[in-house]
């Protein structure tokens, strides 16, 4: 009987890649950060494309800053969409991710960071027990 098809994923196929270059436990960690190094570097071009750079020159330190933004906060944000998602696997939100952060742009990014500041505007909900409640018997 024949083994059942395992879903292929960009990840396993990068890890593989490497693992010709490197050894595998090495290629276990630069295969999925170099899923996320495209998908940034496709992302930043794609925003580069809308922002008015001064040159090669300009647009080679943005995509450079994009990408390390990119390879940042790809992982955490990768996580999250993991957690809240039902059966989507952590190695197929890696690529999709680091394009969405770097094609976000400088624009988008100021956006999202606004927006995550009117969450934290929010009231605060006061905690159900008192930080360091009173001893028993105590008069406080």
């Amino acid at each position: 009987m024949a083994a059942p098809v395992q879903p292929l994923d960009i990840v396993s196929v990068a890890v593989a890649i490497a693992a010709a270059a490197f050894s595998p436990e090495i290629a276990g960690v630069v295969g999925p950060y170099a899923v996320i190094f495209i998908g940034a570097l496709l992302g930043g071009a794609w925003s580069s494309s809308r922002l008015e750079l001064s040159g090669r020159w300009g647009t080679l330190k943005y995509l450079a800053g994009i990408v390390i933004l990119a390879l940042l906060l790809t992982v955490p944000a990768a996580e999250l969409a993991t957690r809240y998602s039902e059966g989507l696997p952590f190695n197929y939100v890696l690529g999709p991710v680091a394009v969405l952060i770097s094609a976000l742009g400088p624009d988008g990014l100021r956006k999202c960071g606004r927006w995550l500041l009117r969450l934290k505007r929010l009231p605060d909900v006061p905690p159900l027990d008192p930080p360091n409640p009173p001893p028993p018997g105590s008069d406080r």
